[in-house]
């Protein structure tokens, strides 16, 4: 089984569930990379790939984690954190797979010099937060809202975060204090990512719209001129000689490589 993953699966028909067990280990860098083509071929075939394993290389291009522990052998068989690669790496402060996802971006981006919290994800969270301590009351929440995304645009996560843990939450129903405990909770652990006021002094985009749009643009100029064909490889070189400049990594809801001073302003409402 080895040597047919490290050389390529027998074709088998679509549809087709393959589970390996830690099959990085004994191999060389090159098969590993090997490998993860060959898993890739099979999921874009039609097929799923379930993998057990803990090679960063694995994890980093995987779909879907489901991170098991928090400890090996008794201390373990709990799900920890679970989602794509760059959600795992948001859980660093309870997760070791986490900590060590966000340690490898950080090893092989070496001009990643910040990693940012998306500034609209983290404003969803305040707004959940707000309906839930004012139940029927839509402006009360929006203007709750807003007030704390302003704090945390102006003074940062770690003065949000003390505003969250003072709220007066006596005679507030169980599922309100829940939701509570769960936004702060995970504002405790992003609060590292959410230094808004020194990104923006730096003029760093604080949210994914502009990164996005600057990376569409740069395809639309790059590669999609007339009678141009791509493949794979020569796609990501192409497009990479377009960036220079220091990069910054914007964690949103998916992972993304911003350049310093080299995105428009952003279109969007700000929900200050």
């Amino acid at each position: 089984m080895r040597e047919d993953a490290a050389g390529g699966l027998r074709p088998a028909p679509k549809q087709t569930l393959y589970v390996l067990d830690e099959p990085t280990v004994g191999l060389h860098m090159a098969d590993v990379e090997r490998l993860i083509q060959v898993l890739h071929r099979l999921v874009a075939a039609g097929n799923s790939a379930v993998v057990v394993e803990h090679n960063l290389d694995v994890m980093a291009e995987a779909d879907w984690i489901i991170d098991l522990g928090p400890e090996a052998g008794d201390g373990g068989g709990r799900i920890v954190a679970q989602g794509a690669p760059a959600q795992i790496a948001r859980r660093a402060r309870s997760s070791h797979t986490g900590r060590v996802l966000e340690d490898f971006l950080r090893t092989h981006f070496p001009r990643v010099e910040a990693v940012i919290l998306d500034f609209y994800h983290a404003a969803e969270h305040l707004g959940k937060l707000a309906k839930a301590l004012c139940p029927g009351a839509e402006a009360a929440a929006q203007d709750l809202q807003e007030t704390w995304c302003h704090q945390l645009k102006h003074e940062g996560g770690q003065a949000l975060l003390t505003t969250l843990r003072a709220l007066e939450l006596r005679g507030k129903r169980p599922s309100v204090r829940a939701t509570w405990a769960e936004e702060v909770g995970y504002f405790e652990n992003q609060v590292h990512r959410m230094d808004y006021p020194t990104y923006r002094a730096r003029g760093w985009q604080i949210g994914s719209g502009p990164v996005e749009s600057a990376c569409k643009r740069v395809v639309g100029q790059r590669l999609k001129g007339a009678g141009m064909r791509w493949g794979e490889d020569g796609a990501d070189a192409g497009a990479g000689t377009r960036w220079q400049g220091r990069a910054v990594s914007l964690i949103g809801p998916e992972a993304k490589l911003s350049e310093s001073g080299r995105s428009p302003k952003p279109a969007a409402r700000s929900p200050l």
